[in-house]
């Protein structure tokens, strides 16, 4: 595994670029992951399974996968086999000092619908051959490490980005399979669909339609945490979305589905070290500057 930063401008969070090209065995990517950055993977050697949601999307060489912060996801591999990929990880806020949070963030930090989420992409082959080359490049660029590198590299990924942000109407039909029981999907659906409203245990466990104590056995046992850390998770990461983006501290805690902006902030603060203030203004000033 080779791993490198890029870096957009002082005190914004890093920018990750992981190539991988190996072997890899039956049940190697079966560990669940949860993070708080987008994230995308080129695939350009290999096929697997990848759960994102508890959904199966299959994954062959020339696709491209988007990850919303926080999608819970891990890969099935059905066999032995060589596979190469690259992988991008950024926080928002890192790309929206560089374009001011404009489309090119909200493609890859938001979904057009939690009904038709864009989670896979296959360009044709014009447009892969094309980002293949440009990822290579990026990568033979960080490996290099010449003078200016790091301007050069910036300005590479933001041909990668802009060029994937041009690959969404070809977007593919999603053929997906549950790989989570049916109350857990419901309970998903309906978390990631009204996690801005007032909702609680009782109200998910009825959509679920089973008890909470066993709402809550499930999401313990597949995600490892509780309905509420999840509900909590989906609301965090849109509220970081909505500062980056310069909405008031007010404004993002009731459009994010807090019910005060007391408890907000003291939520965002031992989740994020920040007070919601202090992170509007670090991504102002990053702006500004």
């Amino acid at each position: 595994m080779e791993q490198y930063c890029i870096h957009a401008v002082p005190d914004a969070p890093e920018i990750r670029l992981i190539y991988i090209k190996g072997m890899h065995s039956v049940n190697s990517w079966r560990s669940e992951v949860n993070l708080s950055q987008c994230k995308i993977n080129l695939f350009v050697e290999g096929h697997s399974y990848i759960i994102i949601n508890g959904k199966s999307h299959v994954a062959n060489a020339g696709d491209i996968l988007l990850y919303r912060p926080h999608d819970i996801h891990y890969g099935d591999i059905p066999y032995e086999q060589m596979i190469e990929y690259f992988e991008l990880l950024f926080e928002p806020a890192a790309l929206a000092c560089l374009t001011g949070g404009d489309a090119l963030v909200r493609l890859f930090a938001e979904r057009v619908s939690e009904q038709q989420p864009i989670v896979l992409l296959r360009p044709d082959a014009e447009r892969l051959k094309s980002l293949n080359e440009s990822f290579y490049r990026l990568l033979n660029c960080l490996r290099e490490n010449p003078a200016h590198g790091n301007l050069m590299a910036l300005s590479m990924l933001l041909e990668i980005l802009c060029a994937i942000h041009a690959c969404r109407e070809y977007a593919a039909p999603l053929q997906s399979a549950s790989f989570y029981p049916t109350p857990l999907m419901a309970a998903l659906d309906y978390i990631n669909g009204h996690f801005q409203e007032s909702i609680t245990n009782a109200t998910i466990s009825g959509v679920a339609a089973v008890s909470p104590s066993y709402l809550n056995r499930l999401f313990r046992k597949y995600l490892h945490c509780t309905p509420h850390a999840y509900l909590l998770s989906r609301r965090m990461a849109y509220a970081r979305n909505c500062l980056v983006r310069g909405a008031s501290v007010t404004e993002t805690c009731y459009m994010a589905g807090f019910q005060d902006s007391a408890s907000f902030a003291a939520i965002f603060k031992r989740i994020t070290g920040l007070t919601p203030s202090r992170f509007r203004q670090n991504n102002f000033e990053r702006d500004r500057n």
